[in-house]
């Protein structure tokens, strides 16, 4: 029993790290110097504690081969799969929400998809301006009004901020899948074009040519929101946690982690990269994604009460978490496309 405790709480100390924004949780001037230091070498790390890798690797596996059974279950699809049907048109309608409290949240804390891209920083003199602007912008969206045009104003913050932080704007890769589905798709349900028969936008001669836009690009809109999802995971890791791990390494110093799990501050940082890494793959290829979603929300939840981060941040990411679950599979998605079977798709 003890063994599985430890194996617990030691699996809570990756994931603490895991989902931790180093950035938002360190100050600025540790994050200078954290980029400013070399990291330590990832390799070195595993060949020093080669078995334990190989354990929790193994330990991960079981874990994954285990749900995957589970999920593809017969009597298991039979008895969820009609519920999850029934809530599958709903997860877009999340992440416009979503999207939209973002972005007023971030209005009134003058930063724009996360706090340290900081408005300022962006438009100089004009900050104030663009605050409005993104508090207008989000408005609408949330609402779903407007929702294209609001969508391209979001499209402009975006490459503005690429602009100004150039590939570290992949980290917030989700918010550009998103802003990308509102472009083509516009409000989805639960919006005010939709209670008031306004779907396409505020011309009506373009309602044939919305029509066939939704019509073509519906079908890809999942597949765009687990790609984009997936390579913000998956770079936000690479970034932090091995390109420049000493911001990880800060993190669990500052937090003390070591006290709690007996591990050093480098194999912790490894190991919740690599797992990181495992759950953008998972989202990004459509493997086992409701668990992935789960897993995901459960322990954001977890990060924000331990570490104190800004909530306003993560709204998009439980938006997505909530449209990764009640969406399911896609045609695109690889389980999807291997074990789903007409209205039946695996569970988990």
């Amino acid at each position: 029993m003890k063994k599985y405790v430890f194996a617990a709480l030691s699996f809570f100390g990756f994931t603490s790290v895991t989902f931790a924004h180093e950035v938002y949780v360190l100050d600025h001037s540790e994050v200078t110097n954290a980029l400013a230091t070399p990291g330590f070498d990832p390799l070195t790390v595993i060949m020093d504690n080669l078995n334990q890798f190989a354990f929790w690797a193994m330990l991960v596996s079981i874990l994954l081969i285990a749900i995957f059974f589970f999920s593809i279950s017969r009597p298991i699809e039979r008895a969820l799969d009609p519920i999850l049907i029934r809530i599958k048109p709903y997860g877009f309608a999340v992440t416009r929400i979503a999207f939209g409290l973002s972005m007023v949240a971030g209005a009134y804390n003058h930063a724009v998809f996360g706090p340290e891209i900081k408005l300022d920083l962006i438009f100089g003199t004009y900050a104030d301006m663009m605050s409005i602007a993104l508090a207008i912008m989000g408005t609408l969206i949330t609402l779903g009004a407007y929702t294209r045009i609001a969508a391209i104003a979001a499209l402009v913050f975006f490459a503005a901020a690429f602009f100004a932080d150039k590939t570290y704007m992949l980290t917030y890769a989700n918010y550009l899948a998103e802003i990308i589905i509102l472009l083509f798709l516009g409000s989805h349900r639960g919006s005010v074009e939709d209670l008031r028969r306004l779907r396409h936008g505020i011309i009506p001669r373009f309602h044939r040519w919305y029509t066939r836009m939704e019509r073509t690009f519906t079908p890809y809109a999942f597949l765009v929101l687990r790609v984009g999802t997936g390579i913000s995971l998956i770079y936000a890791s690479i970034y932090a946690k091995v390109l420049h791990n000493n911001l990880a390494v800060e993190t669990v110093i500052k937090y003390n982690l070591t006290d709690y799990f007996h591990f050093s501050p480098d194999f912790l940082v490894l190991g919740a990269s690599l797992l990181e890494i495992l759950l953008g793959m998972l989202i990004l290829l459509g493997i086992e994604i409701r668990f992935a979603s789960l897993f995901f929300g459960a322990f954001l939840i977890l990060s924000l009460l331990y570490f104190g981060e800004a909530v306003w941040p993560h709204l998009i990411l439980f938006g997505i978490v909530i449209a990764l679950f009640t969406h399911g599979y896609d045609r695109y998605s690889l389980e999807g496309r291997f074990f789903a079977r007409g209205h039946r798709e695996p569970v988990l």
